[in-house]
C-alpha cells in the first residue's frame, strides 16, 4: 500500500494533515473544510472513494496509523481527541459525503 494507490486521498492528507497543519487551521474538521472549499467536488469525490477504499482495507490501528504518516503523508494523531484512526477517518468520510451531497443541492 502507497500513496500511488490512493493519489487524491494523499494529496488531502499531506497537504491538509501536514507536520504544521493546526498553524492553518484550528481544529481537524476545519482542516477537511478547508479541502472542500478549495478543491473541487471531482477532487472531493475522489478523495472520499479512496478513503473508503482504504476503510475496507480493515487495518488494525497500529497499521492504519503507519500507513497515514508514512505513506499518506498524515501527521494528525487522534487519539489525544478520544478517538481512533478508524473513528476519525470514518467522519472525515461523513464530512467529505456532506460536501458532496451539498455541491450536488441536496439537502445534506
Amino acid at each position: 500500500m502507497n500513496s500511488r494507490n490512493y493519489p487524491d486521498l494523499y494529496q488531502f492528507l499531506a497537504c491538509y494533515f501536514h507536520q504544521d497543519w493546526d498553524l492553518d487551521s484550528a481544529t481537524w474538521q476545519g482542516a477537511v473544510l478547508q479541502f472542500v472549499q478549495e478543491f473541487s467536488s471531482e477532487d472531493v469525490c475522489a478523495a472520499r472513494k479512496q478513503l473508503d477504499r482504504l476503510l475496507d482495507c480493515d487495518l488494525n490501528e497500529t497499521e492504519l496509523s503507519k500507513t497515514l504518516l508514512h505513506e499518506l503523508g498524515c501527521y494528525y494523531d487522534p487519539t489525544p481527541d478520544g478517538m481512533s484512526f478508524t473513528d476519525w477517518l470514518r467522519l472525515i468520510r461523513e464530512q467529505l459525503s456532506d460536501a458532496e451531497t451539498d455541491s450536488q443541492g441536496g439537502t445534506g
